[in-house]
């Protein structure tokens, strides 16, 4: 295997502001508890720049035009992923005001059904990845394989642990940081294997 080293800086600039803003978010971060920083900030960033890529991809430079032209479902899960980044962002939203404001916001939604939450988007989001790869990028079946796939395998474990667990507030370390790492991993994944030509598989 061989990286293209300039080709990867070049094309994964916008990979890399983003993990940049991750890392920033997650040290500097306002959160009463630390690692909520971490969570809310791959979580929230990562869902961004996942629709960034999309809408780049079917309107802007058009790498998706295929998919774009004629699969009108995928488009149609566009808008619904975009609208799971929006409930995904509230849902943290609710749990951090609460964390300041027990007040205002009188509860905290459990931990099982914040990981609900990312599993089902996550199967969204490898699904459109998937229609994309088949039909128009090949870089985006490599990603589904190599990252989005382990994702949700992930996140499904996360799920029933969380179910498990029931309502042990003990482990949201835990769950934070496994989910912080796995996002921040697929950010340089997707860095990565966002074009064909900066890795080469088959060079011994």
């Amino acid at each position: 295997m061989e990286v293209n080293f300039n080709l990867w800086f070049k094309k994964g600039i916008l990979y890399f502001i983003f993990l940049l803003l991750v890392i920033l978010w997650g040290i500097f971060g306002m959160s009463k508890n630390k690692w909520c920083n971490w969570e809310d900030a791959s979580i929230i960033l990562t869902l961004i720049l996942t629709i960034i890529v999309y809408a780049q991809g079917f309107w802007g430079k058009r790498k998706f035009k295929s998919v774009a032209d004629r699969n009108f479902g995928v488009i149609g899960l566009f808008f619904i992923a975009l609208l799971i980044v929006i409930v995904m962002c509230g849902i943290l939203l609710i749990n951090s005001v609460h964390q300041y404001y027990p007040d205002v916001i009188k509860f905290e939604l459990p931990r099982w059904a914040i990981m609900l939450s990312l599993f089902i988007t996550s199967i969204v989001l490898s699904y459109i990845d998937y229609q994309i790869g088949k039909n128009d990028d090949t870089s985006m079946l490599t990603l589904f394989y190599f990252s989005d796939f382990p994702i949700i395998v992930t996140f499904f474990i996360l799920f029933i642990y969380s179910l498990i667990l029931s309502g042990d507030s003990v482990m949201h370390p835990f769950f934070s940081g496994a989910i912080a790492f796995q996002m921040i991993i697929s950010i340089l994944l997707a860095s990565l294997l966002s074009n064909d030509e900066i890795i080469n598989f088959k060079t011994i």
